[in-house]
């Protein structure tokens, strides 16, 4: 197998000379003398790999030039609207507009030679509104953008229980992330996840913020996360391919030690898959979304039931229905994120997971030194015993090691 991440240990990947090494692992920039390219250069125990490029930043910069508005967005509304309707909702006043657009006495009067896109376009470079606001006021979509003391720049995710934004704390530079319940029934999902982060407190699991500011004004189904900037792993591996194998056991060491940090306190995460793992530029990793954890003494809903029983990434165990779920379901998903990465694509829910980690050995053989470490950590997370003895945290002890390794 070919890694579309262009890579070379210990000397430049396009000239072949030895830059300078760092010292933490993590992904840094360096200069190689030789050529001047500029390198991402991620140090591993006794070695250091070159990257030609950050993989995180350029999966970042993928998404965001996917953040475009639509076609017909000057066909729907002209001018004069969207900026009456931009003031309506709360995001900018009319003096705000003025010192951005220049003097506007009267929105009705409109500005020349600008259609409603470019004058979209004109507030967003300018950092004013982002594209995703636009492209709700075009749907006429003009109330929740300002709560105090939040302002939502962004939608992150709708998913079966709760919408999640992204949002500024307003009179600071703060970002953070607010989730909301989708309806009343939906709120246990956020109590879930509150009481689960903070008695776990692992620097591997996005964080909730201080009780005082979880409800907010008006809707009681508010939870307020810090905001990780990064990218989750389902997006960096679309937009770099499958991720080279050091990279790969850095990652899910992190990962492994979140799930750790809540098998120590007595709970099953449930629910590990590559959009709930999120990777910053530094190759520093949190895992989210806590609100299927299971939590000894609570009831699990039968909504949860369904969710959990599907997708490549459910252990056998969580498929059968009634079934006790244990911390090798948690194991069984770290086995198949791994496998994720190496292979670039989702496992398939149509062949058992060890057949395709054995067939993806087969066709990697020889290709990297750490790829028989991986295969045989695979092995074992996605075995049926599930009294095999071997903890996340060993797992997590394991993983570095292979990262590590010169």
């Amino acid at each position: 197998m070919h890694w579309t991440l262009e890579r070379s240990r210990n000397t430049c990947p396009i000239c072949g000379a030895l830059p300078s090494q760092p010292a933490t692992n993590s992904l840094q920039t360096a200069v190689c003398g030789s050529c001047g390219t500029v390198l991402w250069c991620f140090t591993t125990g006794a070695a250091t790999w070159y990257y030609h490029y950050n993989p995180v930043t350029l999966a970042l910069h993928c998404e965001h030039r996917r953040a475009t508005l639509p076609p017909d967005f000057s066909e729907k509304l002209t001018n004069d609207e969207f900026l009456i309707k931009v003031m309506q909702t709360g995001l900018l006043t009319r003096g705000q507009v003025s010192a951005l657009l220049g003097p506007v006495s009267d929105p009705k009067s409109g500005l020349k030679g600008l259609d409603s896109a470019e004058l979209a376009m004109e507030l967003i470079n300018a950092g004013a509104l982002t594209a995703w606001q636009c492209q709700l006021i075009q749907q006429d979509r003009l109330q929740g953008f300002v709560t105090p003391p939040y302002r939502v720049v962004d939608g992150f995710y709708d998913g079966a229980t709760c919408r999640v934004y992204k949002a500024k704390i307003a009179g600071t530079a703060t970002d953070a992330v607010l989730k909301n319940a989708i309806s009343p029934r939906a709120a246990p999902y956020l109590e879930r996840e509150l009481r689960s982060v903070n008695e776990v407190n692992s620097p591997f699991v996005v964080a909730v913020r201080e009780a005082t500011t979880l409800v907010v004004p008006n809707n009681p189904h508010f939870l307020v996360r810090e905001y990780f900037h990064g990218c989750r792993l389902n997006t960096l591996v679309k937009n770099v391919g499958p991720l080279p194998p050091e990279l790969t056991a850095h990652i899910m060491a992190q990962a492994a030690s979140a799930l750790s940090a809540f098998h120590e306190h007595g709970f099953v995460y449930r629910r590990l898959v590559p959009r709930k793992i999120i990777v910053d530029a530094s190759a520093n990793v949190k895992i989210m979304g806590t609100g299927m954890v299971a939590i000894p003494g609570v009831e699990t809903p039968g909504a949860d039931q369904k969710i959990l029983r599907r997708g490549a990434y459910t252990s056998p165990q969580q498929r059968v229905v009634g079934a006790t779920t244990d911390t090798w379901s948690d194991i069984y998903s770290l086995g198949a994120c791994l496998y994720f990465c190496l292979a670039g694509t989702d496992p398939s829910g149509r062949t058992p997971l060890r057949a395709q980690i054995e067939r993806l050995a087969s066709e990697v053989a020889g290709a990297d030194s750490a790829l028989p470490e991986l295969r045989s950590i695979m092995r074992f997370c996605v075995s049926a015993n599930t009294n095999n003895g071997l903890t996340a945290h060993e797992l997590s002890v394991q993983l570095r090691s292979v990262a590590n390794a010169p």
